[in-house]
C-alpha cells in the first residue's frame, strides 16, 4: 500500500505536538504546501488520546534533520492510500455546534 502525505498548507513538522512557539528551532521543520512524502505510517490517536490536533507520521526512505517521525498540525494536511483519500475522514473533522439551552435572540 503507498500511503502519500500531502502538505495543504505552509507548515511545521514538530518533534512534539505542541505550539510552535513552545518549541526549539531544533524541534521543528518548516513544509511548503504542495509538498509531498511516502509515508511508512500515521496516526491520529493513540491509547492516551488524540495528539493535539496533530497527526504523527513516518516518512518512508526520507528524514529531515536525520529523522523520520514528526507531528503535523492535521488541518494542514491530506493522507491518501491508494489514490484514496483516508485522512482527514468525514468522522475526524468535527464542525461546531452551537447549542442553546436558554431562550436567547440571535443578532
Amino acid at each position: 500500500m503507498v500511503q502519500i502525505l500531502t502538505i495543504v498548507q505552509n507548515t511545521l513538522f514538530k518533534l512534539r505536538p505542541e505550539q510552535a512557539s513552545q518549541l526549539g528551532d531544533r524541534e521543528k521543520y518548516a513544509v511548503s504546501a504542495g509538498t509531498t512524502f511516502e509515508l511508512h505510517s500515521y496516526a491520529y490517536a493513540d491509547i492516551n488520546g488524540d495528539f493535539n490536533g496533530h497527526v504523527r507520521v513516518a516518512l518512508r526512505n526520507q528524514t529531515l534533520n536525520g529523522l523520520n517521525t514528526w507531528f503535523v498540525y492535521g488541518k494542514h494536511i491530506t493522507i491518501e492510500a491508494n489514490g484514496e483519500v483516508v485522512y482527514p475522514h468525514e468522522d475526524q473533522v468535527s464542525n461546531p455546534i452551537l447549542w442553546i439551552n436558554a431562550n436567547t435572540i440571535l443578532k
